[in-house]
């Protein structure tokens, strides 16, 4: 450079400057892998460019078009122009979360100002101000596109950890499946929920937290965010998007894409708008969840997600939890199944698959609970368990008075031809009676201690088929109750004691 008429800060030994004829000044600044030039005439940038493409393999990065937020304001009554970062300092600080830290001023003092007398006089010193000035934009250039590098590189190692390469195949477009899931960026999830605010979290789960997001299409979305992730949690994360990319159901809730980019992967669904069935159940007022014709529909809506999952999709999957908080419900009340996090797919001649026991208290069937093998049919005892609990308005973890679950409290008021003492007010009202002994038996023989004794999901779906489409049940000269195996209260007693105790240990 000095070769070529310019000469070197004293300053910055990175730093060189040329006067020109008109006493304008051009300056270099040398950088690890770059360069940036400055000055007032375009041309002396251009020429200065060729006299170093004709020595050097150059590429030309463009224009330097931002300072990392440099603000420039006026204060008309002080007369002054004020020069400054701080609302970009200050988003570093929040970015970093060093909100705790202390703040000082440099490389001025907080009491120093700036004004017309302190400005240099001679052109050397005019030169130096405004060297050190670009080059301190250099430094915050410079860490920029370091820190831009490193999420780059970041972003590469979250996105082969969350098992990018057999994800993206499955949720990438084809080009001619537009409905299919797709790939979002961990930007266009932060936009869409103002960079996961509080405000809009949904509700928290075993697995992470959901948040209510709004893409740039103004399409609503629920966004889940895993907790930070361990191999088994994230196990479960590819099992759940590779199982829902199989699905495509009007009652199971549609996955519309997903983050591998994060250190905790996302996924994006579709938003339903009503919560969940147990938020509803547990609700004080009476007026949410309130029709018999609701309930039924509820439990039709189920029945014919399990149906098409047990025997309808491309391998058959058996769900593993379900339960009243796994179950959402849209504007219109129809029901659509969620969470397949631990939901396994089966051969076509499987009959079932053995697990370590896993699933929620209340809900766990005992079978499954006793022999590690779970079965399509340990799905239709869960289902059993929200049927009653349609029935009764009561959760599967109530409490009673002599400490029972609501299983075996719901069979031993069946048993004593006691059913009415315990149905919801709102069923009593409107329901009739043989369609509550027809919904209640199904709910029954669902809960059967021996699986093979108890019904397809695809019987289940026939049998609340028929109901919701006639409402008119059985003559009202039928009984309300078959007999009841006195051995199926009895064992169902003793799991029940058992599943308490594992509760109260897992929770103490």
């Amino acid at each position: 450079m000095v070769g070529h008429g310019y000469s070197r800060s004293s300053y910055d030994n990175c730093v060189y400057f040329q006067k020109t004829s008109d006493g304008s000044f051009i300056y270099l600044l040398l950088y690890v892998d770059d360069m940036l030039i400055a000055a007032r005439d375009k041309t002396l940038v251009n020429k200065l460019k060729a006299q170093l493409s004709s020595e050097f393999d150059m590429k030309d990065l463009g224009p330097a078009k931002k300072i990392l937020g440099m603000e420039i304001s006026r204060d008309r009554q002080a007369g002054k122009l004020l020069l400054s970062q701080k609302k970009y300092i200050l988003k570093m600080i929040d970015r970093f979360n060093l909100k705790d830290c202390k703040l000082v001023n440099t490389p001025l003092a907080a009491h120093f100002k700036l004004s017309s007398e302190q400005c240099p006089q001679s052109e050397e010193g005019i030169g130096i101000s405004m060297i050190l000035l670009v080059a301190l934009f250099g430094v915050f250039w410079i860490y920029k596109v370091m820190k831009r590098r490193r999420d780059i590189q970041l972003k590469a190692q979250y996105f082969k950890k969350n098992g990018g390469i057999v994800l993206k195949h499955r949720l990438s477009s084809d080009g001619k499946d537009t409905d299919k899931p797709r790939i979002f960026t961990s930007s266009e999830l932060e936009n869409a929920t103002d960079k996961y605010n509080t405000n809009r979290i949904l509700g928290h789960g075993g697995q992470g937290t959901v948040y209510k997001g709004m893409l740039c299409d103004g399409k609503i979305v629920a966004i889940k965010k895993l907790k930070l992730v361990d191999d088994n949690q994230l196990q479960d994360f590819i099992n759940e998007v590779m199982l829902l990319c199989q699905i495509n159901h009007r009652n199971i809730v549609k996955l519309l894409g997903g983050c591998l980019e994060t250190e905790s992967p996302l996924l994006v669904y579709e938003y339903v708008p009503n919560g969940t069935l147990a938020e509803h159940i547990c609700s004080s007022s009476k007026d949410v969840l309130c029709t018999w014709e609701m309930r039924l529909q509820i439990a039709l809506d189920i029945a014919n997600a399990l149906a098409y999952l047990h025997s309808s999709s491309l391998l058959p999957i058996f769900h593993r939890d379900i339960k009243a908080s796994n179950i959402l419900l849209d504007n219109k009340y129809k029901a659509k199944l969620s969470d397949f996090g631990i939901s396994k797919s089966v051969a076509i001649d499987q009959t079932h698959v053995t697990t370590r026991v896993i699933g929620t208290f209340g809900y766990l069937d005992p079978e499954y609970f006793r022999s590690c093998q779970f079965t399509d049919k340990s799905d239709v005892y869960s289902f059993g368990v929200v049927v009653v609990e349609l029935l009764t308005g009561q959760m599967a973890n109530r409490s009673t008075k002599d400490d029972r679950g609501l299983v075996p409290w719901f069979l031993d008021h069946v048993e004593k031809s006691l059913l009415n003492d315990i149905l919801d007010a709102q069923v009593l009202r409107e329901a009739e009676r043989n369609e509550i002994a027809i919904i209640a038996e199904l709910a029954r023989r669902c809960l059967v201690l021996d699986g093979r004794r108890r019904p397809s999901m695809k019987e289940v779906e026939g049998t609340l088929q028929t109901i919701r489409s006639s409402q008119k049940g059985l003559p009202n000269n039928e009984p309300l109750i078959t007999s009841i195996d006195d051995e199926d209260i009895q064992v169902s007693r003793k799991y029940d004691i058992r599943f308490r105790r594992l509760h109260r240990c897992g929770t103490n």
